[in-house]
């Protein structure tokens, strides 16, 4: 079994790195794809993280790079964070051979794209509030779209990466089981 993970902002970090590891037990191969080509960066905080990733990278050419790797790579899982997981989001309305499921995390991106048709099954694990947009109305318009599973966690937006302010410990803990339970 493959793997792809797509990071957040921060691109790679120590929950990436415990993922993966954990990850790397059941599946075979796993591949991070993040903005800053696989260098680790110290940032003072979530604005100079966003203000990197907009300089560096931005939203489409994270997603023409993630959709790159599933070419190439063609992972049975993808799993995104964030930035991520709205690149995930957008991955899921292409056919890839072997990709059996997208799960996504706090992807407040898809607000965006709500409207594309979603081909791959996808599990979005949304936070419980979004100072941006309210998460009830993007579910309601989302939950009973084909291949799409919801779930409202009692989480804020970045709660599975140490480098969020909105970091929880036990936020990581039941976001890894869910993700265990997915990628079987």
């Amino acid at each position: 079994m493959k793997v792809l993970i797509i990071t957040d902002i921060f691109g790679y970090s120590k929950s990436m790195d415990s993922l993966k590891e954990l990850l790397e037990i059941k599946a075979n191969e796993v591949e991070i794809v993040d903005p800053y080509d696989g260098m680790y960066k110290k940032f003072v905080d979530e604005n100079e993280a966003y203000k990197s990733f907009q300089l560096v990278c931005g939203y489409e050419k994270f997603y023409i790079l993630a959709q790159k790797v599933m070419k190439s790579f063609l992972p049975d899982f993808v799993i995104g964070f964030s930035a991520g997981a709205g690149v995930a989001w957008r991955l899921s309305s292409n056919s890839f051979r072997n990709c059996k499921g997208i799960v996504c995390f706090y992807p407040s991106q898809i607000r965006n794209y709500k409207k594309l048709e979603v081909i791959i099954p996808v599990y979005l694990f949304l936070p419980y509030f979004e100072s941006t947009f309210d998460i009830s109305i993007l579910e309601k318009e989302i939950k009973n779209k084909k291949n799409v599973e919801t779930s409202v966690l009692p989480y804020l937006h970045g709660f599975m990466n140490e480098k969020s302010n909105n970091y929880s410990d036990d936020g990581e803990k039941i976001g890894l089981e869910l993700i265990e339970q997915i990628v079987n």
